[in-house]
């Protein structure tokens, strides 16, 4: 059944040529720009995400453009998070959950409440699940179009038992036709990884497959590394890990070169034998 999703990762992973991707695949063409922060000395935020993002942010506070000020503090969560790092990735979206709903930002909610919600209950802190959960669905339905932000709901729903609700929240990613290639490519990892916690294997493989070939065309390593995983997790699933090896081969070093730590900590067990043998929801 896996088979399709994985013949997919076939082909040079490498072919995306300049190292110039954000961790989170936010401008997936730009070219990379040398950034200075602080005493790190030069940061390309191809490989973290970060440098660019907090000179951003150094320039929000001063000039006081409190949407941009939002959106740097939302991805500056959004890296942290993917890098396992999440006391900053939960301060950071605290912040920028602060900002958003101070200014009536909507479309600025969902992003930083999904992260917020993921590192509190990766750290074991309490959770008013709901809260973030009615402003992730506040900001969906309002018409949220900064596409990294939809990266993350379907997985917050997933962190908080709410499977249906993840469920709904395919579903509408699936009637939602707008955007670009790269929105496109968060929107099928995200079904894929929903559809695999339901147990519905052949809709998970068709949205991975798509994930996969979608990320590989625009160069968005981030998605395509997450997708790949997802894959191997989802062959795991229907007992054919072998099916999951290529993939994981191919994600592994994205996620070491971009400092990934929680996709690769996923990846490291499946390549373990600890992985998921089944879905989790």
């Amino acid at each position: 059944m896996a088979c399709r999703a994985m013949n997919h990762t076939r082909g040079s992973v490498g072919g995306v040529t300049a190292e110039n991707r954000q961790a989170v695949d936010t401008t997936p063409r730009r070219q990379p720009t040398p950034q200075t922060t602080g005493n790190a000395g030069p940061v390309r935020d191809d490989a973290t995400g970060k440098g660019l993002t907090q000179n951003t942010f150094r320039g929000t506070e001063s000039s006081r453009q409190r949407t941009v000020h939002c959106g740097a503090a939302t991805t500056l969560a959004q890296v942290h998070f993917l890098r396992a790092e999440y006391r900053d990735a939960l301060r950071w979206a605290d912040e920028a959950l602060e900002m958003a709903e101070r200014i009536a930002n909507v479309a600025g909610l969902s992003g930083p409440a999904a992260i917020a919600v993921m590192a509190r209950v990766e750290l074991g802190l309490p959770v008013d699940a709901e809260r973030y959960l009615a402003l992730i669905e506040q900001s969906l339905t309002g018409g949220e179009t900064l596409q990294s932000n939809s990266r993350f709901a379907g997985e917050a729903f997933l962190a908080v038992g709410e499977p249906a609700r993840a469920e709904r929240y395919a579903e509408s990613l699936r009637a939602t036709r707008r955007g670009g290639r790269l929105r496109e490519a968060y929107a099928a990892a995200s079904i894929g990884e929903i559809m695999l916690r339901r147990g519905r294997f052949a809709e998970s493989e068709r949205a991975i497959g798509h994930a996969i070939s979608v990320a590989k065309a625009i160069g968005a390593r981030s998605v395509l590394a997450a997708a790949c995983i997802t894959g191997a997790e989802l062959a795991e699933a229907v007992h054919a890990p072998s099916l999951g090896t290529e993939p994981l081969e191919r994600a592994i070093p994205i996620c070491r070169e971009l400092r990934l730590e929680r996709y690769l900590a996923r990846a490291e067990k499946l390549r373990a034998g600890s992985g998921p043998t089944a879905a989790r929801a």
